[in-house]
């Protein structure tokens, strides 16, 4: 632990944040690991490398956003954060809309005999 002059412990920066801030810092880590882990998952060859791609790269800006909620302290604050995470949650719609459809029409799709 680093000491700071006169014997007393310096706080960490987790430490001085509140607990918003503690909170936004965990959710981008899990944004960011969820890119990470998609991005991951589209080095394999199957039939959705381009959506995984999409979405690795969208929740990584989506967790960026939470990192600078941090510092302004609200999601709609300045305007232009409101706007990028609007359109985050967009493409996370589209994108699951993009995959319902091809699933759905991929001929393997039938439901199972009973």
């Amino acid at each position: 632990m680093p000491l700071h002059w006169g014997g007393r412990r310096r706080k960490s920066a987790v430490e001085k944040m509140n607990f918003a801030q503690v909170g936004n810092l965990l959710e981008a880590i899990v944004w960011l690991a969820i890119g990470v882990v998609l991005f991951a998952r589209s080095q394999r060859p199957t039939g959705h490398v381009r959506l995984l791609r999409v979405l690795a790269v969208t929740f990584a800006i989506f967790g960026l956003t939470d990192l600078i909620e941090i510092q302004t302290g609200a999601w709609w604050k300045p305007p232009w954060l409101l706007g990028i995470k609007a359109v985050c949650v967009a493409s996370f719609v589209l994108c699951f809309w993009h995959y319902l459809r091809t699933r759905l029409s991929a001929p393997d799709s039938a439901p199972p005999p009973s």
